[in-house]
């Protein structure tokens, strides 16, 4: 109880505590912004000073250079990286840029491309050091340049140098039709008719401490003054309102403080007349020249910094904010506005409204007072509020406000909040019949209050609707009109008697049941519901459909909460209703529905809409959107054309068109060559695509789709003449005007013209030549039939020659090869003939030794037939190719010793050793066929045996050589010569070198050892030299070569 008891007596004093009424508040919300990081533009993060060129693109200088946007792209101006701090574009759009020692003008190179050409080089060496720029201004056709050391004025090509009369100067300003310069400890110096500076009148007053940053236009005799250390002045360049000429008295504003605090750094004076003044740490204010606070762009309300060096307007009314962390464009020109989490709201804005020059916002999680540019939440007043409304006294006149939420009813008056009523509280309305009376509408029902002296009181009668009311409207007589949350309509009389309650919801005309939202519109009663607008028809007592005359049924569609004012009626967005709708001269056949400039918002719905002294209101689920169109907005400005950027065209190589290119450019014919085109429209926004659509004449009959994409592709165009075309629009659906670009698509040299006329003029030359022949052809064919006849025979006697030859070739090798097999064969038939006789003759008894001699010398000389016998087949096999390797993996290592083991005994009759090796201890696996690399192997060792002396030694080595693996015999014989190494692998030859045991050499190993080798994709050598023994060598793949 007690803690109960103590937490009520603590909520009410709060309530009564005073709330602090800001002293300013800015006129206007936060502005639509978009902002460019150096990641974005490509170049140092600070920007010094912004300009617009005259095709409308947006020219940034920064610490790396100037970096050009053409609202698509982002690219540099050509010519070496320097930083630029100052930009400046002349009425004849020449633009210039200034940097330290640097002054040039942008120029267009030779391809085309904005490019940098130094100007100050045409000042002497000395004058060429004139340290920081500080601005650039044009008067009288010429451009002046301000630096601390110099003040340059440029004109015809020349530049000339003023110099300071004591100081250094600090800026050049043209204001009022004449040239000001500010120069340190000196003052404010003018530019007199003899072009020469004389202290300007009372200039001696900005010597110190208020130095001027800028001089801005005020009104014929006085000029807006903004220095650094003291804020804004008025100077009197003539006598006006009593004070003489150089007058100089502070700018009465709201702001004046903060522009001292947050230290100016530049301002402009924008199209619609207010002022942008940038400040070196807190942004950017605008004001009017009333001295009131329009706008605020700082970090809280979207910009990305706010350390701002300089300001610019564009044509469209947009201002370029150059920040030390990139720049940033703000729509400060619309009309829109708003306010959201940013500036302190909480949530949804379910109402917004002015009551006593003050902004309330009515939230989901209380009430909220405008203060500066943000919303502070009003104590006491917590939890969703459902209605707020303005309550003017009927005998003063004074302005406080009521609201009503879940825990009751609240009165704000004179900075304190009360407690009028702790019942829940949905809706208000303020009798204009009866000034004194305030309605109320609760969960079920609906009462009032009365003013009486300080306070309210409460009536006894509660009238009972059975729904929570969501709105109430007042007639003429007194009588109210109360729409529920899902019952109707309620129609009470006007002395709220109980029983004279009428209720609407539905007929066959109309359906009012849910959501109701209503407004008196010149005299006469609309309803809307999300489905349906309707117009009550007092005489009928019912509520019939009504649409606009001038707008079709789909533009009426999804009218819900709407706000009628001098002959504008406002839709706000909803789920049917994308974006909030304005529309004008509604009653009539004119009417005109337009969403712009909404489209700049993300879709959200509109809860409420009010008209207050800065513009209209409209609250929802994005905070709450201004719309303030004042006779001093910036006039709107026409869409300009779309431009051509580039023409790129990729064929065997790539090359570019410019743009601009004087005549018809021609791109010769290829069936690959593809023709890229970027566009671009200078056209610049806070958020919202540009959309493009294209048309290629001599190709598309048509328009293509819109399309957010700026680049577009052709390919495969024929020989012919073409125009692209390309239209833009932008967010708010206004379309520009056509720019084409013409060009020729030539035809290849066999398809032009001239090629015609040529195969023209051949075919009539062959054809003369065919008519002029045709009787020589008569008498040269038995000519050349003669002469066909004798080279046939000629050419077939030359054939049976040279088959005669071959013949007679074949028949030498049939002949030697029969007396060689012949020879080869008869050695050991003979032995074996000759044991044969002595093993059968039975007048001889032969010992068992005798006998095991005799059969392994009959087995020697069966063995060695058997090898001239495969030799002379496998010469055939090769010959007619039927032999066809199956290659698998085998290791190399185990192949060679196998077939060392198969010549052991062959060897140790000789008293050899067979050694095999292996480099580096590595068993290659290759990819042949096992038997024919055995049989290579067998040859090999066989001839190294052959021809190597008693107890000598072989070596067989196997290794690895790349992607091949090798096996090498090597022997201790007598060498071979050079002459007999290039006849070793010819069939049947013979070298001197002979065998050390008589064994029979038919010549034909090698040349077979060959053969098989390079059928296995291998190769084979020999090093050798007299008396140094051979070397055969023999390479094979590797299977993992082979896999691989």
């Amino acid at each position: 109880m007690t803690f109960k008891y103590i937490s009520s007596v603590f909520a009410f004093l709060l309530l009564l505590l005073p709330f602090v009424q800001s002293a300013e508040a800015q006129k206007k919300g936060n502005p639509l912004i978009r902002n460019f990081s150096p990641q974005e533009y490509n170049a140092h993060n600070q920007v010094w000073e912004i300009t617009q060129n005259e095709d409308g693109h947006i020219y940034a200088a920064t610490g790396t250079g100037i970096v050009i946007f053409d609202g698509e792209m982002f690219t540099p101006v050509q010519g070496a990286p320097l930083m630029v701090t100052k930009l400046f574009t002349t009425s004849n759009g020449k633009m210039y840029y200034a940097a330290n020692n640097v002054f040039g003008e942008i120029v267009t190179n030779q391809q085309g491309l904005p490019s940098y050409s130094h100007l100050h080089q045409k000042l002497d060496s000395v004058s060429q050091n004139f340290s920081m720029p500080w601005n650039m201004v044009e008067y009288e056709d010429a451009l002046w340049l301000s630096t601390q050391r110099r003040l340059h004025r440029y004109s015809d090509e020349q530049l000339e140098g003023i110099n300071p009369i004591e100081h250094s100067f600090r800026g050049v300003f043209t204001v009022n039709s004449g040239l000001f310069v500010a120069e340190a400890n000196t003052g404010l110096l003018r530019l007199n008719k003899n072009k020469r500076l004389e202290m300007a009148a009372g200039g001696e007053a900005f010597a110190t401490d208020k130095r001027p940053d800028f001089l801005l236009p005020f009104d014929d005799e006085r000029v807006l003054a903004g220095s650094v250390q003291n804020g804004l002045y008025l100077y009197y360049i003539e006598a006006a309102d009593g004070k003489p000429r150089g007058t100089l008295e502070p700018f009465s504003n709201e702001i004046n403080e903060q522009l001292k605090s947050a230290a100016i750094s530049d301002g402009i004076q924008l199209k619609n007349g207010d002022y942008a003044i940038a400040t070196a740490t807190d942004g950017v204010f605008i004001l009017n020249k009333a001295g009131e606070w329009v706008q605020k762009i700082d970090k809280q309300s979207g910009l990305q910094s706010n350390a701002v060096h300089s300001l610019f307007e564009d044509r469209q009314g947009n201002l370029w904010i150059a920040l030390d962390f990139g720049f940033s464009i703000a729509e400060t020109g619309s009309p829109i506005s708003y306010y959201n989490t940013q500036n302190g709201l909480d949530r949804v804005v379910i109402e917004a409204l002015e009551a006593d020059n003050q902004l309330y916002a009515a939230t989901t999680t209380g009430l909220y007072r405008k203060d500066g540019n943000g919303f502070i939440p009003l104590p006491g007043i917590t939890a969703a509020v459902w209605d707020i409304t303005k309550f003017t006294d009927p005998s003063s006149g004074k302005e406080s406000l009521l609201a009503g939420n879940n825990f009751g009813l609240f009165w704000v008056d004179e900075g304190r909040t009360r407690e009028l009523q702790s019942t829940f509280t949905s809706s208000l309305l303020q009798s204009s019949v009866k000034p004194d009376r305030i309605y109320a509408g609760t969960t079920s029902g609906l009462y009032y209050l009365e003013k009486n002296g300080a306070t309210f009181s409460a009536s006894k009668t509660f009238l009972e609707v059975g729904n929570p009311v969501r709105q109430i409207l007042e007639d003429e007589n007194g009588g109210l009109w109360v729409a529920t949350q899902s019952d109707g309509l309620r129609y009470v009389s006007p002395d709220f008697d109980t029983s004279s309650v009428k209720t609407y919801r539905k007929t066959e005309d109309y359906f009012v049941a849910y959501n109701a939202s209503m407004q008196w519109i010149e005299g006469e009663l609309f309803v809307s519901t999300i489905t349906n607008f309707y117009k009550y028809k007092k005489a009928e007592d019912t509520f019939v459909e009504w649409r606009s005359p001038g707008l079709d049924e789909q533009q009426m569609l999804g009218i819900y909460r709407f706000h009628y004012e001098n002959g504008t009626l406002w839709v706000g967005a909803n789920r049917q209703r994308q974006h909030t709708t304005r529309i004008d001269s509604v009653f009539s056949t004119s009417a005109k529905a337009s969403s712009a400039p909404f489209t700049a918002l993300p879709s959200g719905n509109i809860l409420s809409i009010n008209e207050t002294s800065n513009g209209i209101l409209f609250s929802g689920l994005s905070g709450i959107l201004q719309y303030s169109e004042s006779a001093n907005s910036t006039s709107k400005v026409s869409l300009p054309s779309p431009q051509i950027r580039s023409v790129e065209v990729f064929a065997d190589s790539t090359y570019s068109i410019p743009p601009n290119f004087s005549g018809l450019p021609e791109v010769p014919y290829n069936r690959k060559t593809r023709f890229r085109f970027s566009n671009a429209l200078p056209w610049f926004g806070s958020q919202g695509a540009l959309e493009y659509r294209y048309r290629m004449q001599g190709l598309d009959s048509e328009w293509s789709a819109w399309t957010d994409n700026h680049v577009v592709e052709y390919t495969s165009l024929w020989e012919d003449e073409y125009t692209f075309a390309v239209q833009a629009r932008n967010r708010e659906g206004e379309v520009s005007a056509v720019a084409e670009y013409a060009f020729v698509v030539s035809p290849p040299w066999f398809r032009t013209t001239w090629a015609y006329m040529g195969f023209a003029l051949l075919f009539m030359g062959m054809f003369y030549g065919a008519v002029k022949s045709v009787n020589q052809i008569k008498t040269r064919r038995l000519e050349s039939f003669n002469r066909e006849l004798e080279q046939k025979v000629e050419e077939r006697s030359a054939e049976i020659t040279k088959q005669n030859e071959e013949l007679k070739r074949l028949n030498e090798e049939k002949s030697e090869f029969m007396n060689i097999a012949t020879h080869d064969l008869r050695s050991p038939l003979t032995g074996i003939q000759g044991l044969s006789q002595l093993l059968s003759s039975p007048e001889r008894t032969l010992s068992s030794d005798e006998v095991r001699q005799y059969g392994q010398l009959i087995n020697d000389s069966s063995r060695r037939m058997s090898a001239l016998i495969n030799n002379y087949l496998n010469v055939h096999r090769i010959e007619h190719g039927n032999i066809q390797p199956n290659p698998q993996p085998i290791s190399l290592g185990h192949t060679a010793e196998k077939s060392t083991i198969r010549f052991k005994l062959q060897a140790e009759k000789k008293k050899m050793e067979l050694q095999v090796h292996h480099a580096k201890e590595e068993d290659p696996v290759i990819l042949a066929d096992l038997s024919l690399t055995e049989q290579v192997l067998d040859n090999l060792i066989s001839n190294a045996i052959k021809y190597s002396p008693l107890s000598s030694s072989i070596k067989i080595i196997v290794g690895k050589n790349g992607e091949f693996g090798t096996v090498t015999v090597q022997d201790q014989g007598p060498g071979i010569t050079k002459a007999d190494q290039k006849k070793l692998y010819q069939k049947f030859s013979q070298i001197n070198t002979k065998p050390t045991g008589n064994e029979v050499s038919t010549g034909l190993g090698l040349s077979i050892v060959k053969q098989l080798v390079e059928i296995m994709d291998g190769d084979i050598w020999c090093e050798s030299e007299p008396g140094n023994g051979a070397a055969f060598t023999v390479k094979l793949p590797l299977a993992s070569k082979v896999s691989a």
